[in-house]
């Protein structure tokens, strides 16, 4: 798997962290983290796609075979270059028929409970909040 990471670093040190808020409407799509920026304080990650051709959730227990991949760590949100939802996994007949046919961007919103895999022609905003 070939990735980017995007937005701001985390603390280097082991956090706690989740997706505690998905927010769809005609303004976009909104995903809220709970994580830590790189002084280990807790803080509001917000991350905005204006469009989105897909989504999913999944705990990170469903994406092992990601976190074999050592450049998982110190970011929430990555880029995925090669080898995510649309290029990596076996899919059933029919399934993202479109989408893989469309110059799209896969980008992966990680945590250490929920995980969130994007599909978009643009990246996404990220912005930080304190909570």
């Amino acid at each position: 798997m070939i990735i980017e990471p995007f937005g701001p670093k985390t603390d280097s040190k082991y956090h706690e962290s989740d997706i505690y808020k998905v927010n769809c409407d005609g303004s976009g799509y909104f995903f809220t983290l709970d994580t830590t920026n790189e002084n280990g304080e807790r803080v509001d990650l917000i991350i905005e796609f204006d469009e989105l051709n897909g989504f999913r959730y999944l705990d990170e227990g469903d994406l092992m075979y990601y976190w074999d991949n050592a450049s998982f760590r110190y970011y929430n949100v990555f880029k995925i270059i090669e080898g995510g939802w649309l290029t990596g996994e076996a899919i059933e007949t029919g399934v993202l028929t479109i989408s893989k046919q469309l110059d799209l961007q896969e980008w992966l919103i990680v945590t250490t409970n929920g995980c969130i895999n994007a599909l978009s022609y643009n990246p996404p905003k990220v912005s930080v909040g304190r909570t």
